[in-house]
C-alpha cells in the first residue's frame, strides 16, 4: 500500500487525468494558487510568488519519496493543461481507504 503513495498511479477519465506533480508544473500551479478567489476555498495560503509554488511542489515531491499522502495534479487531457490539484485525507492503511 505504501508504494502507491511513493509512485501514485495516473488516474484517467474521459476529460482529465490525475498524476503526480513535477517541478515543471510551477507556472500552471502559480496561475491558480495565486488567485485569492481560488485559495479561499482550499487548505493552502494564496501563493505570493513562484517561490511559494516551488516550495509547495517540493513538499509534494518529498511526500512522494516518504510514501506520505500528498497532492496530485489535475490535467485537462485535450489541452494537456494542469488546472488544479487534489489530495488524500484521512488515509487509513489498515482498512485500505482514504478520502
Amino acid at each position: 500500500m505504501q508504494n502507491i503513495l511513493q509512485h501514485p498511479p495516473i488516474i484517467e477519465t474521459e476529460r482529465v487525468f490525475i498524476r503526480p506533480l513535477t517541478l515543471a508544473d510551477d507556472e500552471a500551479i502559480f496561475a491558480y494558487a495565486s488567485d485569492p478567489e481560488v485559495s479561499k476555498y482550499v487548505l493552502f495560503e494564496t501563493h505570493q510568488s513562484i517561490a511559494d509554488t516551488r516550495t509547495f511542489i517540493n513538499t509534494a515531491l518529498e511526500s512522494y519519496a516518504k510514501s506520505e499522502p500528498c497532492p496530485l495534479g489535475i490535467v485537462l487531457k485535450d489541452e494537456q493543461k494542469l488546472i488544479g490539484s487534489v489530495g488524500y485525507h484521512n488515509w487509513n492503511q489498515k482498512h485500505q481507504r482514504t478520502e
